[in-house]
């Protein structure tokens, strides 16, 4: 739960940075789409594919 969470608070602290208006708004521009989704990404990596890899190889077990 504190993954999930610390997650949704750095997406929502990214948020107000999409809102930026003049020079410096078109050069932050992008922070604000890239950053949630690295860290949505990053969720993803932590909850679906570290556990995945981690089951065991059964390739070495005799088959019969």
């Amino acid at each position: 739960m504190p993954t999930i969470l610390a997650t949704i608070t750095v997406v929502l602290a990214f948020i107000p940075m999409a809102f930026v208006t003049g020079m410096m708004g078109s050069y932050m521009k992008p922070i604000p789409f890239n950053v949630p989704v690295a860290m949505v990404t990053s969720l993803f990596v932590a909850f679906i594919v570290t556990p995945w890899g981690e089951l065991p190889d059964h390739e070495d077990r005799p088959s019969g």
